[in-house]
């Protein structure tokens, strides 16, 4: 994920815990959860397993189907290709984030 005032780029990042307490399945499940008819226009989260599907932006939100998010998540495996976490940056201010579900204390 990007710090305030940097943007977004694609990468196959993740929190240290994300190799051995993830998987893809978890993942993509995750993003599943999305409604393809559904717009979103504001930070949302769909979890399966212990992996969390994060769409967010920096600044203005654009109005996204569910359909169009879950073209997003996919690019993360088919096209950068990551394994289980990472992030890809669209719209030029957003981005999809499969990633370890932090468990609070």
């Amino acid at each position: 994920m990007a710090a305030e005032g940097e943007s977004y780029s694609d990468n196959c990042d993740g929190s240290g815990l994300c190799g051995c307490c993830v998987s893809q399945n978890d993942c993509r499940n995750a993003f599943a959860r999305y409604t393809d008819g559904t717009i979103y226009s504001g930070y949302t989260s769909r979890v399966s397993g212990h992996c969390t599907a994060i769409f967010q932006c920096e600044g203005s939100y654009p109005s996204v189907s569910g359909a169009v998010l879950k073209q997003q998540f996919l690019h993360i495996y088919q096209n950068q290709p990551c394994q289980k976490c990472g992030s890809h940056a669209f719209n030029g201010n957003c981005e999809a984030t499969p990633q370890l579900l932090r468990q609070l204390p």
